[in-house]
């Protein structure tokens, strides 16, 4: 990475701190999804020194795997939980309290949960700290991807694709909050550049082992961290493939389920020991029968989810009740399908060529560009697979966020197709800052005025 580059990445990354920073701390506490629950885990750790246990009658957290909620408690132990400064109470009026209310905050507000912040408002705080930082990790190292995915045009891929992570709306809001995405898109991300990094040289089993290390890790912070392992075990096939060597493929095959096992297995071995099962699904059918699918699931129903996961991967702000303007969705779908148009020229222009005998310059990496592909399906396919047991509840694009950079890389990789290369540094530089503009103007006239304080 050249001098200018990395300065230019540095700058990328601290714009995303800034602002992911301004939304943790604009976005009132509580409205995040889940953030409630999520709470619950990290105080029960700071308070009783031991992992949750699944309990009926309780919607709380406690099926997670605890990664994250660790990090997090260790950030908030400062905070005097005794002090219920800041403390959630339920908003009658909330829309999905089941009382007929309209009103989109789930807490009620007031002045005392504003800087300065203690009590449960800083055990918040501190906790949001450690998602905004997990967004920064994955941010870095989606640039990183893209680097790695165009090598005649890395520097424009690359911070492209990392300026699509850094300032997607949706992405700040959840990284601004306490939850267990954060961490999960983090590690998600640096394994698959690890993954990449593997690929390259296939017969070293250390690079599989580093990666199985990621993807223990990413599967000890949530479930849907599937869809990269099973990625990481393609890209290894396809190495084997590449050298025609059945040895590769076992041995690395065994170095990456045997790292990921060693960070994750104890957390399985628990739950056969406390629920019977390892992922503890009996118990946690019982408790969350209302979220769980009731009949079989239809083609208008898979439709609707795909609608929905594109909109809220971008922005659905709050418990998926605080709406962006109509033009920022148009303006992403035009984004989408110019990236895509931006694919089939290069894919007529290869075509072309290869008919005139004539080869022109490679400035893609077409090796990196299928992993990251293969991670983006094997993320939705894993969701899907979810969908068949789970109702609309799960209808939510930030299930998408450990293949946040896979999406932004490829976007990137279309788009920079269709400019020329005289231009692209612009090009990149006026879209930056129309995704940074953006991001910031939902926050103002979309977020903040939602929610009221009393």
């Amino acid at each position: 990475m050249s001098r200018s580059s990395g300065l230019a990445s540095g700058l990328l990354v601290a714009a995303y701190l800034c602002l992911a920073g301004t939304y943790s701390v604009l976005v009132p506490l509580w409205e995040a999804p889940d953030e409630v629950a999520h709470f619950d885990f990290v105080a029960h750790l700071l308070r009783w020194r031991t992992l949750p246990v699944m309990l009926p009658g309780r919607l709380d957290e406690a099926h997670q795997p605890p990664l994250y909620y660790l990090l997090a408690a260790l950030a908030a132990a400062p905070a005097d939980l005794t002090d219920d400064t800041g403390a959630f109470r339920l908003n009658p009026q909330f829309q999905w309290a089941g009382g007929g209310g309209k009103e989109p905050n789930a807490g009620l507000h007031d002045r005392r949960e504003r800087f300065p912040y203690r009590g449960h408002a800083l055990a918040m705080h501190l906790g949001r700290a450690v998602s905004v930082l997990c967004g920064a990790v994955t941010v870095w190292f989606t640039i990183l991807i893209g680097r790695r995915a165009a090598p005649g045009r890395p520097a424009v891929v690359g911070l492209l694709g990392g300026a699509l992570v850094a300032f997607n709306p949706q992405f700040l809001f959840i990284h601004g909050a306490l939850s267990n995405d954060t961490l999960v898109s983090a590690l998600a991300s640096a394994g698959l550049w690890q993954t990449l990094r593997a690929v390259g040289r296939p017969e070293q089993l250390t690079g599989w082992a580093a990666a199985g290390l990621l993807a223990g890790a990413a599967l000890l912070t949530k479930l849907n961290a599937a869809g990269f392992a099973a990625a990481a075990a393609a890209a290894l096939a396809l190495g084997a493939l590449r050298l025609r060597s059945p040895r590769v493929l076992v041995q690395g095959g065994a170095a990456l389920a045997g790292a990921a096992a060693a960070v994750c297995g104890w957390w399985l071995i628990r739950n056969v020991v406390i629920y019977g099962d390892p992922l503890g699904w009996r118990v946690y059918r019982t408790i969350f029968g209302p979220n769980l699918r009731q009949e079989r699931l239809t083609f208008e129903e898979v439709q609707l989810f795909l609608v929905v996961q594109l909109r809220s991967y971008w922005a659905a702000f709050g418990w998926m009740n605080v709406q962006a303007p109509e033009w920022f969705h148009a303006g992403v779908r035009a984004l989408c399908w110019a990236a895509v148009a931006g694919f089939v020229w290069l894919a007529a222009r290869r075509l072309w060529r290869s008919r005139r005998g004539t080869r022109g310059s490679a400035w893609l990496d077409a090796g990196v560009l299928v992993v990251l592909a293969l991670a983006l399906l094997a993320q939705e396919a894993y969701l899907l697979s979810v969908l068949t047991r789970c109702n609309a509840s799960c209808y939510q694009g930030r299930y998408l966020f450990p293949v946040a950079a896979p999406i932004a890389v490829l976007l990137a990789t279309g788009l920079v197709a269709l400019v020329p290369r005289c231009h692209a540094v612009p090009a990149v530089v006026g879209l930056a800052a129309t995704a940074a503009t953006t991001a910031i103007y939902l926050l103002i006239a979309v977020i903040v005025p939602a929610y009221a304080y009393l």
